[in-house]
Protein backbone atom coordinates (compact mmCIF):
# COMPACT_ATOMS: atom_id res chain seq x y z
CA UNK A 1 0.00 0.00 0.00
CA UNK A 2 1.14 3.85 -0.50
CA UNK A 3 -0.23 6.98 -0.09
CA UNK A 4 0.44 10.24 -1.80
CA UNK A 5 1.40 13.56 0.23
CA UNK A 6 1.13 17.43 -0.56
CA UNK A 7 4.00 18.87 1.00
CA UNK A 8 5.48 22.09 1.56
CA UNK A 9 8.37 21.60 -1.29
CA UNK A 10 10.93 24.02 1.69
CA UNK A 11 10.40 21.52 4.61
CA UNK A 12 13.18 18.84 3.99
CA UNK A 13 11.55 14.93 4.16
CA UNK A 14 13.95 12.34 5.39
CA UNK A 15 13.78 8.98 3.60
CA UNK A 16 12.63 6.74 6.86
CA UNK A 17 9.54 8.08 8.45
CA UNK A 18 7.34 7.29 10.94
CA UNK A 19 3.08 8.06 10.23
CA UNK A 20 0.53 8.35 12.84
CA UNK A 21 -3.00 8.01 12.32
CA UNK A 22 -4.68 9.67 14.85
CA UNK A 23 -8.21 8.09 14.23
CA UNK A 24 -6.83 4.70 15.37
CA UNK A 25 -3.78 5.79 17.63
CA UNK A 26 -1.56 3.66 15.50
CA UNK A 27 2.06 4.32 13.88
CA UNK A 28 3.62 2.93 10.87
CA UNK A 29 6.96 3.01 9.75
CA UNK A 30 7.49 4.33 6.01
CA UNK A 31 10.06 5.03 2.90
CA UNK A 32 9.77 8.47 0.63
CA UNK A 33 9.43 6.36 -2.29
CA UNK A 34 9.82 9.60 -4.40
CA UNK A 35 9.55 13.32 -4.50
CA UNK A 36 8.48 15.58 -7.24
CA UNK A 37 8.05 19.41 -5.79
CA UNK A 38 5.23 19.64 -3.08
CA UNK A 39 3.95 15.86 -3.92
CA UNK A 40 5.55 12.59 -2.40
CA UNK A 41 4.35 9.38 -2.79
CA UNK A 42 4.88 6.98 0.77
CA UNK A 43 5.15 3.10 0.59
CA UNK A 44 4.58 1.99 4.28
CA UNK A 45 7.08 -0.25 5.38
CA UNK A 46 5.80 -1.87 8.50
CA UNK A 47 3.21 -2.97 10.65
CA UNK A 48 0.82 -0.72 12.18
CA UNK A 49 1.73 -0.44 16.06
CA UNK A 50 -0.53 0.92 18.87
CA UNK A 51 0.90 4.19 20.17
CA UNK A 52 0.08 2.97 23.53
CA UNK A 53 2.79 0.08 23.55
CA UNK A 54 5.39 2.01 22.28
CA UNK A 55 8.38 2.32 24.72
CA UNK A 56 8.09 5.76 26.78
CA UNK A 57 4.05 5.91 25.84
CA UNK A 58 3.20 6.57 29.19
CA UNK A 59 5.79 9.36 29.34
CA UNK A 60 4.73 11.17 26.57
CA UNK A 61 1.67 11.06 23.79
CA UNK A 62 2.73 10.94 20.47
CA UNK A 63 1.52 14.25 18.25
CA UNK A 64 3.91 15.02 15.56
CA UNK A 65 2.60 13.37 12.27
CA UNK A 66 5.86 12.26 10.71
CA UNK A 67 9.33 11.97 12.76
CA UNK A 68 12.71 11.35 11.48
CA UNK A 69 14.38 7.93 12.44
Amino acid sequence: MSILLDLDPAIPLPKDISLLDKKTNKIIDARVAWRDGNKAGIQFVGKKVDVDRLPGAGIKRVSILATHR
